[in-house]
């Protein structure tokens, strides 16, 4: 559901890449049927097909048991990275955002509560080689969010602890916390 209340305006964009191998290049999008047409327009046009070997051993994975092993196993490891984010950024990330309740695959918000650009940040931290994506480029219309948008499924426990770390010491150095002026 979008944030207008309208489901027919969302679009789940996901890539087997996280799930299977960084290499592994097959994605899939559930949309409204109404751009079902021009959607495949455009995969047409800009790549042709994807490897029908490559489709055919996805699909044979996708209805095995080991699949369903896999993907628990992934869960777990998932779900601790994404409990290791959680209160890292809760205890450090506090005084400047609040992560957004709702998490999605291997990804969260924070949205920012300091006056600090979202798009400023990701450039400065991707110097010290944190790669985040900024909130506000995902908005459209009138919504206006400035965050940061996490990316954890490939992130060793020490990555979230050390980026968590760099994000509150940018956040430090350029803005004051709020309340504290």
């Amino acid at each position: 559901m979008g944030r207008d209340g309208n489901s027919e305006t969302v679009a789940y964009i996901e890539s087997f890449s996280l799930l299977i191998s960084p290499s592994f290049r097959i994605g899939y999008i559930v949309l409204p049927e109404a751009f079902a047409e021009v959607c495949t327009a455009a995969k047409y046009l800009s790549d042709r097909t994807s490897a029908e070997s490559s489709q055919a051993l996805l699909a044979e994975f996708l209805d095995s048991d080991s699949f369903d092993s896999f993907v628990r196993r992934l869960n777990r490891r998932y779900r601790q990275r994404f409990d290791l984010l959680r209160t890292t950024a809760e205890e450090t990330l506090r005084p400047y955002g609040k992560l957004s309740p709702a998490q999605f695959g291997c990804r969260v918000a924070l949205e920012l509560n300091a006056p600090v650009d979202d798009k400023t940040l990701c450039a400065d931290l991707a110097r010290d080689g944190i790669l985040l994506q900024p909130l506000s480029t995902n908005c459209r219309g009138n919504t206006k969010m400035n965050g940061l948008i996490f990316g954890f499924g490939t992130s060793s426990e020490a990555e979230i602890r050390s980026g968590v770390k760099k994000i509150a010491e940018y956040c430090e150095s350029h803005t004051c916390p709020p309340g504290s002026a």
